[in-house]
């Protein structure tokens, strides 16, 4: 009773009550427990608290032989910050008073919607990027940019929520997504698996980094990623690219030994063999040799982005780190613009790279065409020289892209565009 002195509620109805018996042993040695076993409901003008700042509705149940009550019903934190986006929750599960904490994994908002502890994205309206902790998402079609599932606690001593994988968030696990939110300041900060939220087709991408932004400060959300995108051509301008992205664009190192990039190359790799194999062979050669199932041709790393909400769209700030292009490891800083948005049918993608010798090249992509365009001539001739059905890169699944020579004042369109943009 002590431990739930916090609550108002001091009666609640009880629907059901019996006595259960407990045998433990075997013969002259048995012994017979009974165990009282109830069950209640509290209702939402109850405002029943199961911890300082959270409130409870739904079922009860009481069993004598366990310490923890059990609460199956919905919960809703009660933030200081109107800002702060939540809702009412389903929790299934024996609860502490004593200190916050409580498990979810595909919770549902009474209404059935689905709940999310993370940031989302409605590419399709006004929406934009949002962040949500433990609220419904705005549209079931929405996609997860970050999902902290796991659990939720509260730092007894800073007061901050954190949501996450449990493993991460309870124990001394390095991987797993975990959110934090300062709901006296509205900062919040996220670390794991990230997702665009953008479909480009047949050229999929991975990453994992960071992502902050502070709900009192509008929609503004930046990231830190390493980012794989499975975008190839023919072999011949494969090779022909990586050997001139180590040796014309490198414009500074880009370390592979900081904490990280170990951090955020373990969350990409999926097999725990293959993670150690990896850096096993990176702290031996520095090498990078990708595992089988992180098959991206173009691997980036300790690049910034911020997102627009204006037009729905990733923009890199500052130099580009190229982890690898194809089998080749580079682990070059490259100068460069890369740009990522939404529209309702398709993203789309701009990559411009800048050498150290004023040459450049640049891709973009929509509506599965993959436009390609370079200073160097050479390279634009192996695309001229390419048969057109060997243009045609097509997955296991079907899905498939078209690439082809680029349009030079594309290109410029699209310099001159990041550079104002950059400018401001």
């Amino acid at each position: 009773e002590d431990d739930w002195k916090l609550n108002k509620v001091t009666k609640i109805n009880i629907n059901e009550i019996k006595v259960n018996s407990l045998d433990q042993g075997e013969g002259k040695s048995k012994i017979t427990t009974f165990h009282v076993f109830a069950k209640g409901a509290i209702e939402e003008k109850d405002n029943f608290l199961l911890y300082p700042t959270v409130g409870y509705k739904g079922g009860v149940e009481f069993y004598t032989r366990d310490p923890e009550i059990t609460f199956n019903g919905y919960a809703h934190i009660n933030f200081k910050n109107p800002k702060a986006k939540t809702d009412w929750f389903s929790i299934n599960e024996a609860i502490n008073p004593k200190k916050m904490q409580f498990h979810f994994n595909e919770p549902k908002s009474p209404e059935g919607n689905a709940i999310l502890a993370g940031i989302g994205l409605n590419n399709r309206d006004s929406a934009g990027m949002y962040t949500v902790f433990m609220g419904s998402k705005p549209s079931k079609s929405d996609e997860n940019v970050f999902d902290a599932k796991g659990v939720c606690i509260q730092n007894e001593t800073t007061g901050e929520y954190i949501f996450g994988d449990s493993a991460r968030v309870l124990g001394d696990a390095t991987e797993g997504n975990i959110m934090k939110y300062n709901d006296n300041t509205g900062a919040v900060s996220c670390e794991g698996k990230v997702s665009l939220g953008i479909e480009f087709g047949a050229i999929e991408t991975t990453s994992a980094g960071t992502v902050t932004t502070n709900i009192n400060e509008g929609n503004n959300y930046n990231f830190d990623l390493t980012l794989g995108m499975n975008l190839e051509f023919s072999k011949d301008m494969n090779e022909k690219i990586a050997s001139l992205l180590k040796m014309d664009f490198e414009n500074g190192e880009l370390d592979l030994t900081t904490e990280k990039f170990t951090k955020q190359m373990s969350e990409l790799i999926q097999d725990p063999k293959d993670e150690k194999k990896f850096f096993e062979e990176l702290t031996k050669s520095g090498t990078v040799v990708k595992p089988k199932d992180l098959n991206y041709n173009l691997m980036i790393s300790d690049t910034k982005f911020t997102f627009d909400p204006s037009d729905m769209t990733y923009r890199s700030k500052g130099q580009i780190g190229i982890v690898s292009y194809g089998e080749k490891s580079l682990a070059v800083k490259v100068d460069g613009y890369i740009e990522f948005g939404a529209q309702r049918s398709s993203g789309y993608f701009n990559i411009y790279l800048k050498s150290t010798l004023g040459d450049w090249i640049f891709i973009s992509y929509k509506s599965s065409n993959v436009q390609f365009l370079t200073s160097y001539d050479e390279l634009n001739a192996l695309i001229t020289a390419t048969d057109p059905e060997k243009r045609k890169i097509v997955r296991d699944n079907g899905k498939f892209y078209v690439f082809a020579l680029g349009s030079q004042t594309k290109a410029k369109a699209f310099l001159e565009r990041m550079k104002a943009l950059n400018a401001k």
